[in-house]
């Protein structure tokens, strides 16, 4: 007898295994500090066991091409496809914005401080210039066909805060 799949149970398993972790932790690791850091692994394993491939998730700080750079971040996920990680110590990695698809800040107790200390860190990757001084912002990647006086197909990339879309068109001409 076959059993329909449930994607809210799936997620419930997922979530009560998760609690069970942090309580463990709790029980365990007497620095809330350390504690902490440990819920951050976890959370981090759990994206990266669900991500694509593509995507790496690990803690670092994020630059722009103005040498700006954001506070630390418990959750950085970029494209690592397309991304250079520089590596500073062990642990310590850097990603360039163009490349950081998401950033996440994992609390362990949530009040008023801890909130306004969240959005301050990821307000310092919201403020980076993510167009690279207005250079990518768009960009033509291809063009198809050589003659001028036929259809050309073109590739455009464009980059807004969280994504980078590619567009294909054609332009004739009469």
């Amino acid at each position: 007898m076959e059993r329909d799949f449930s994607l809210p149970e799936l997620m419930k398993g997922i979530s009560q295994k998760m609690i069970l972790d942090f309580e463990e932790i709790t029980r365990k690791i007497p620095s809330p500090l350390e504690r902490g850091e440990s819920r951050e692994i976890i959370v981090r394993s759990f994206l990266k066991d669900c991500l694509p491939k593509r995507f790496g998730v690990n803690p670092g700080f994020v630059i722009d091409a103005s040498g700006n750079v954001s506070k630390k971040m418990d959750v950085v996920i970029y494209d690592v496809t397309n991304a250079p990680v520089f590596k500073v110590i062990d642990e310590v990695k850097v990603f360039p914005v163009e490349c950081v698809c998401a950033i996440a800040e994992v609390k362990s107790y949530l009040d008023k401080k801890e909130m306004k200390d969240a959005m301050g860190k990821i307000q310092s990757v919201k403020r980076l210039d993510k167009t690279n001084r207005g250079k990518s912002r768009t960009a033509m990647i291809n063009s198809m066909s050589p003659s001028i006086e036929g259809p050309r197909m073109y590739w455009i990339a464009s980059c807004d805060e969280y994504t980078l879309e590619c567009v294909r068109f054609q332009l004739t001409t009469t």
